[in-house]
């Protein structure tokens, strides 16, 4: 039947329509209309979203010719379009935007009068108080008398929802008849801070450096939306590894519902896979994955042992976690061994002067955008240059507003920190530090020695030069 198709089809918009029948008298009739929802309750920010599908049944009688029906969402809501059609049994339901008003030929076996009304014209559906209401009205050639009942399926689709809507959501029925109730509640709108989405990956694949390894992907949000319109999930690889980038593009297998214009790309380096949703974010909570190809780009930079990827996002998107994921092992390369003759062991050496903005590499007078400060007996530079005195490059330093974490990377070593923070996750192992990090004079300020001690530098205090030296 109908409502099967119908359920299956569209079933459960980003707007969870959570109605308590409502019974109402009309003239000349003991009872009017019950108005219900399909679908699960779905979660909604501000946006483009498939919103929830109401159904409205009434007994005969209980209408009019001169009736006139308004379904008010909230002010600011937007409904681009409104329509109405009748839908022979078997027929598909229209995917129009808008306010759709679906009348079935019959209903639960029975026969439904609205069908032959909208059928031969006589309802009239049309935007009302602007662009957040829709008002029903019935042409002199209505037929009311001889049926069992009334039915029809709004569904409401690519609705505008504005910013800042928090707390109870309601539509409003009004009528100068029978139909009307004065407001129901509709729906809850998630606060961000639930919204998250979840990253995992299967098992590591070992693999060496003349193969790739597949690493399954999979992406899960908590609640629909989750991957805002716009919003993006990045997997950054160490330096020397990459994500093949096949001609055709990547493409996503659904465990449950869709995210419309889904993007699955790698960055011109390889070295970053990105997911990131279109113009309009998800009407349910939605689960994939993708079978991504991860291999090495330079033998001489990828070292061998466990890979890690670093997880970030944009574009108002939330992770479940931040730290970073193990995603294949490297084998090391066996060759034969050949005498070669030592080389001189090369020192990457940078001096900072508390106080002050000068430092120098190798020598090398420089300058910093911040003083390096002493507090709780530890050393604090800014993060930029912990980070070019250890050799990493701009690109491998991901800040996270939203978390207010910086993470760094270098060779098969991630280590994260936390504004405020004594917590370090190496590898995703946390470390407990003694000391956080912190925001000075707008630069984000790391405690040097834990940072530089984890990708193997050698840190010197000078107190009589109030002089940090680090050695790589």
């Amino acid at each position: 039947m109908l409502r099967k198709t119908v359920r299956n089809k569209l079933m459960a918009g980003m707007l969870f329509i959570a109605m308590a029948a409502g019974v109402f008298a009309a003239p000349g009739a003991a009872t009017a209309a019950e108005y219900a929802i399909m679908g699960d309750t779905p979660y909604v920010g501000s946006g483009t979203y498939d919103l929830g599908t109401v159904t409205v049944r009434a007994q005969g009688g209980s209408l009019d010719k001169d009736d006139v029906l308004i379904i008010s969402l909230p002010r600011d809501f937007e409904i681009p379009d409104v329509n109405a059609v009748a839908l022979a049994d078997g027929n598909p339901v229209p995917g129009t935007a808008g306010a759709l008003l679906v009348a079935p030929q019959t209903y639960e076996g029975r026969t439904n009068a609205l069908f032959d009304i909208v059928a031969g014209g006589a309802l009239v559906i049309q935007r009302y108080n602007g662009d957040n209401a829709v008002r029903l009205s019935f042409g002199g050639t209505a037929n009311f008398s001889g049926f069992e009942e009334y039915f029809f399926y709004l569904f409401l689709r690519g609705i505008t929802v504005p910013s800042g809507i928090s707390g109870d959501i309601t539509v409003t029925f009004t009528s100068n008849g029978g139909w009307g109730d004065g407001g129901q509640q509709v729906a809850k709108v998630s606060g961000s801070d639930s919204l998250t989405v979840e990253v995992s990956a299967g098992e590591a694949v070992s693999f060496s450096g003349t193969e790739s390894a597949p690493v399954k992907l999979t992406f899960t949000e908590s609640h629909a939306g989750a991957l805002a319109s716009g919003g993006k999930v990045k997997l950054r690889l160490p330096e020397g590894f990459a994500w093949k980038n096949p001609s055709g593009g990547y493409k996503a297998e659904y465990a449950q519902g869709d995210i419309p214009g889904l993007k699955l790309e790698v960055s011109a380096d390889g070295r970053e896979f990105t997911a990131s949703a279109g113009a309009q974010a998800s009407t349910r909570a939605t689960a994939f994955s993708v079978t991504a190809e991860l291999t090495t780009k330079d033998a001489n930079t990828a070292a061998p042992g466990s890979v890690y990827a670093a997880l970030s996002a944009e574009g108002g998107v939330r992770l479940s976690r931040i730290e970073s994921l193990k995603i294949g092992v490297l084998e090391e390369e066996k060759t034969p061994e050949v005498t070669a003759p030592e080389e001189e062991a090369k020192t990457y050496v940078s001096l900072f002067t508390i106080d002050s903005e000068a430092y120098s590499v190798n020598g090398i007078i420089r300058q910093l955008d911040a003083p390096p400060y002493i507090r709780n007996d530890r050393t604090y530079l800014p993060v930029r240059y912990v980070a070019d005195a250890l050799g990493i490059s701009g690109q491998d330093i991901i800040w996270n507003e939203a978390e207010r974490t910086v993470t760094l990377i270098k060779g098969a070593k991630t280590v994260q920190l936390t504004i405020g923070s004594t917590e370090m996750l190496v590898n995703g192992v946390s470390v407990q530090m003694d000391t956080a990090p912190e925001i000075y004079q707008s630069r984000t300020m790391l405690p040097a020695s834990w940072v530089a001690g984890q990708f193997g530098a050698d840190v010197q205090w000078e107190a009589d030069s109030r002089t940090v030296t680090i050695s790589y």
